[in-house]
């Protein structure tokens, strides 16, 4: 059995997911620097800290697997009606080529994806509740236009994943 961790789960789900709970937990601590000096005590002790990374790593990548449920949901119209991709050629096609569109293309269209979704939450949470998540008007633009950018990635690579995985490539 091939134990081997593939890439695109890490970089599709917990990438995502961590990305959106650094957004979420930055504004949060720099406004409430009483937090962050009452964790400097506890950062001493290796098995907090320890179950500390494990709960981030498990939460990143819980939250990654929802912002990619919501792309699947999301990206079912556009394979329905509008801009179908050919996913029976990830079973279909031969395997050199499905590798390639794995390792080379797949991957990064879902992390382009799951990010636009992350920042989509992230800025409708700060919108929402602004004494939960105070993001000033700054970081507010910065994500806006790093999410114009995602979006235009990930439209830009499921135009190349339909190319290559058209029928004629398997």
């Amino acid at each position: 059995m091939d134990w081997s961790v593939k890439p695109q789960p890490v970089i599709g789900e917990l990438l995502p997911g961590f990305t959106a709970i650094s957004i979420l937990v930055a504004p949060y601590l720099l406004h409430n620097s009483a937090a962050l000096t009452e964790s400097e005590h506890l950062a001493s002790s290796a098995p907090i800290l320890a179950g500390g990374l494990a709960f981030l790593l498990l939460t990143s990548w819980v939250l990654g697997t929802l912002f990619d449920a919501i792309r699947d949901l999301l990206e079912w119209p556009l394979d329905y009606f509008w801009f179908k991709l050919n996913w029976s050629f990830l079973s279909e096609g031969t395997e050199v080529k499905v590798q390639q569109v794995e390792s080379h293309w797949l991957a990064y269209y879902f992390f382009t994806g799951n990010v636009s979704i992350a920042l989509i939450v992230c800025l409708i949470l700060s919108v929402v509740n602004r004494s939960l998540v105070p993001l000033s008007d700054e970081c507010t633009i910065i994500i806006m236009l790093a999410l114009l950018i995602f979006i235009a990635n990930t439209a830009s690579l499921r135009c190349e994943l339909r190319k290559l995985m058209r029928d004629d490539n398997a």
